[in-house]
C-alpha cells in the first residue's frame, strides 16, 4: 500500500509454504491450514451469535483473514484492518532483552510478513472481494467510511493503549461494536455475590518477558469503557475455542461482547497518536541500533 492508498493492492501469493497461518481453516483445493487457534467449533459464538448478513463490517486485527472470510461467508461486506509492519507493533520494551532486540525483531518481521502472505493466499483461494487497510490502529482514517458493525478479535490485550484503539474503533461504528476477548474466571468469592471485577491487569513482569501481550482485561472493565463511548451492551456470548500451545490443545474460554450505539463520542481525540507515530518508530531504531553496540562490545 502505497503512501495516500485507503486500500491495499492485493499480494499474489503462490504457495501455502512462504504462509503463517494463525487459525485453522479450509481452503480449496489445499485442505486444512493452521497452527495456534481453531475457531471452527465456536465461530458463531466468537462472532458475538450475530446477523451480519447485508451488513458492512470492519474487521479489526484480521492476521491471516479467518474472521473476515466467516463474516464474508455469512453475507457481510468486510474491510480488513491489521498493522503494515512490525514496526508498528506495540513490543513490551523488556530491559533484560536489549541484546536480543534486533533478533526479536527480525523473527517477529519474518512472522508477520508470512502472515500477511496467508491472508492474500487466503484471500485467493476462496475468491473474497474484502478489501485491506493496513494503518495505524490508533488512529483509523475517517475515510474508511461508516460500518454497521466494527468487530475487535482478541485484539485489545496486544495493545498499549486499548481504548485509544477501542475509542478509534468505535467512530467507525454505526450500529453496534463488538468486541472479543478471553475469558477470565472471578474469584470464589466474586462468583459467589455474584460480582465481577473492572480489572485491567498489566500482564509483563521482569520474570515473564512478555513481550506481546499488555493487559489482561475483564469484561466488566471493557464493557465500562464502551459505555464511557456511547455504547450499550446487549449480550455477552462465551465461545470455548481450542489453543494449540507449545503442541498441546487446550480448551480457551473467549466472550464476545456486542454493543450497540446510543451516543457518539467527540471527534478529534486521535491527532495527537497520529502525530507520535514516527516517534514510535524512532525509537524501535534508536533501541535495535543501542541493542547491537552492546552486542558489539
Amino acid at each position: 500500500m502505497t503512501t495516500g492508498q485507503l486500500y491495499a493492492t492485493p499480494k499474489h501469493i503462490d504457495s501455502p509454504e512462504d504462509c503463517f497461518f494463525y487459525h485453522f481453516m479450509e481452503l480449496p483445493e489445499v485442505g486444512t491450514v493452521g497452527s495456534t487457534w481453531d475457531l471452527r467449533k465456536c465461530t458463531n459464538e466468537y462472532l458475538g451469535n450475530e446477523d451480519y448478513s447485508g451488513k458492512r463490517v470492519l474487521d479489526v486485527g484480521a492476521a491471516s483473514g479467518f474472521v473476515t472470510f466467516e463474516l464474508e461467508r455469512r453475507g457481510a461486506q468486510v474491510v480488513s484492518f491489521d498493522l503494515p509492519s512490525v514496526e508498528s507493533w506495540n513490543l513490551v520494551p523488556h530491559a533484560s532483552l536489549r541484546q536480543h532486540w534486533p533478533d526479536l525483531l527480525n523473527s517477529r518481521a519474518e512472522c508477520h510478513r508470512k502472515m500477511q502472505n496467508a491472508y492474500w493466499y487466503a484471500h485467493r483461494k476462496l475468491r473474497s472481494r474484502a478489501r485491506v487497510h493496513y494503518g495505524d490502529i490508533y488512529n483509523l482514517p475517517l475515510e474508511l467510511g461508516t460500518f454497521d458493525i466494527v468487530y475487535l478479535g482478541m485484539v485489545l490485550p496486544h495493545l498499549r493503549d486499548p481504548f485509544q484503539a477501542l475509542y478509534s474503533a468505535s467512530r467507525l461504528a454505526g450500529e453496534r461494536l463488538i468486541v472479543t476477548n478471553p475469558g477470565r474466571k472471578p474469584t470464589w468469592w466474586r462468583r459467589l455475590l455474584g460480582q465481577e471485577r473492572r480489572q485491567a491487569k498489566f500482564m509483563p513482569s521482569k520474570e515473564n518477558r512478555k513481550t506481546d501481550v499488555w493487559w489482561a482485561l475483564s469484561a466488566t472493565c471493557i464493557e465500562r469503557m464502551l459505555a464511557v463511548l456511547g455504547f450499550e451492551v446487549e449480550r455477552r456470548v462465551v465461545a470455548i475455542a481450542e489453543c494449540n500451545e507449545n503442541g498441546r490443545v487446550r480448551s480457551r474460554k473467549n466472550v464476545a461482547i456486542v454493543a450497540q450505539r446510543v451516543q457518539n463520542s467527540p471527534e478529534g481525540l486521535c491527532v495527537k497518536q497520529n502525530q507520535c507515530k514516527g516517534d514510535q518508530k524512532e525509537s524501535h531504531r534508536l533501541a535495535a541500533a543501542e541493542a547491537g553496540k552492546l552486542t558489539a562490545s
